[in-house]
């Protein structure tokens, strides 16, 4: 039966025992434009759709940069990179500090001319340039600079191999150009305080005097038995003479020539410079050996770290 309110005026609905549904929370109503006719309608979040055959950003666990390959390049560059930069100005130093108004003739037999100060600066900055491409590359992780650097360094390796071959064929040549590079070296002793720095090192470490023999150094007008220098005839630089108790005399080279040569010996060196320095690469061949073998297999690691590297960033780079 229907109810009927207390007014009796309204049918009262009989009560469901089933609870009533409410809309659902957090969900707006849906948009009508009849209701709100001045509203815009609502903006739907953009959704970015990603293609499925295309990857992810970023290398999957695993691939990596190897962090020991990285940091041993960098400072096996770096200690070559402040040994080319102590050789470079060095070399720079002497070119500033030294007399310019000659350039001595290193081995014109072989088709050029170098100053000894001018081979310095070549050398270290080629060592300090390369060494720098390698830290520089390695801590950026540029393969361009890295493949300069790797491929740099094989055409040395390659260079240091042909000339060690080339000189153990061609020894005896070697011989005769050192032969007449001294024999220059002599003419121009007082030439240029290069040349004196390096004959006066040469016979002092070597224990030598000239080229062949002590006789060689008449050649120089300074000393020669016919000089204008009266002080000077018939002598040898203080670089020949044999060490006096701790006593270091420039002139104990003087007159000696005239002597006898059974009495040379007695105040000078008599074995010639190309002799004893030939003695000295047979005497120390193994310790030349060991350091040149070194050397190379330094270069061999560090070509081979720098490939390990350049394919590793070449690996996570082909997953951007």
């Amino acid at each position: 039966m229907r109810g009927y309110d207390n007014h009796g005026m309204a049918p009262v609905q009989p009560q469901s025992n089933q609870p009533q549904q409410r809309p659902p929370q957090g969900k707006p109503p849906p948009y009508n434009p009849q209701h709100h006719p001045h509203q815009p309608p609502p903006q739907q979040p953009k959704v970015k759709v990603i293609p499925r055959n295309r990857r992810p950003r970023g290398a999957p666990p695993g691939v990596e940069i190897s962090f020991c390959v990285k940091y041993t390049i960098f400072f096996l560059n770096l200690a070559f990179w402040l040994i080319g930069a102590f050789i470079l100005g060095f070399g720079i130093w002497g070119l500033v500090t030294k007399s310019l108004s000659t350039v001595n003739e290193l081995a014109k037999d072989a088709g050029f001319s170098l100053d000894p100060m001018i081979g310095f600066i070549i050398i270290g900055g080629i060592i300090f340039s390369l060494a720098f491409c390698g830290c520089i590359g390695a801590l950026r992780e540029n393969t361009c600079i890295l493949k300069f650097f790797t491929y740099s360094l094989i055409l040395i390796f390659i260079g240091e191999i042909v000339i060690g071959v080339l000189g153990y064929i061609y020894s005896d040549k070697l011989l005769e150009i050192l032969e007449v590079w001294m024999f220059r070296y002599i003419d121009s002793y007082f030439d240029d305080p290069d040349t004196q720095f390096i004959v006066d090192g040469m016979q002092e470490g070597l224990k030598c005097c000239g080229s062949v023999s002590p006789d060689d150094w008449l050649a120089n007008i300074y000393f020669a038995c016919d000089s204008i220098a009266t002080k000077t005839q018939c002598s040898v630089p203080f670089s020949c003479c044999k060490p006096d108790e701790g006593i270091e005399n420039y002139q104990c080279g003087y007159g000696v020539l005239a002597l006898d040569q059974e009495l040379w010996r007695d105040y000078i060196h008599t074995q010639g410079c190309v002799e004893a320095l030939q003695y000295w690469f047979i005497e120390y061949a193994i310790v030349l050996g060991c350091v040149g073998g070194v050397l190379i297999i330094l270069q061999c690691v560090t070509i081979c770290l720098a490939k390990s590297l350049i394919a590793d960033i070449e690996t996570v780079k082909s997953y951007w």
